[in-house]
């Protein structure tokens, strides 16, 4: 099941492409709530294991128009957008 990292919604994202790297299929998705973009990937390991892991690429702009971008391993940073 595929969760957005900027607003936890699950269910209904727009699929903008698909593509296959090494063992994974990915797919790059847009939150409806959120707006933000992220990259999925996805595999099944010859054990039986899923593997699956979320990017976030696109920076997510609120409704009052802030804009947060992840940190690199600190803190998210939120600015308004002029």
């Amino acid at each position: 099941m595929v969760k957005c990292p900027y607003c936890g919604y699950e269910d209904g994202f727009k699929i903008h492409k698909t593509w296959h790297f090494r063992f994974y299929e990915v797919k790059r998705l847009e939150c409806p709530k959120a707006t933000g973009y992220s990259i999925n990937y996805y595999r099944v390991s010859s054990k039986g294991t899923v593997v699956e892991f979320t990017i976030r690429i696109k920076p997510r702009i609120s409704k009052r128009g802030e804009v947060t971008i992840q940190g690199a391993g600190r803190q998210d940073i939120t600015y308004l957008k002029t």
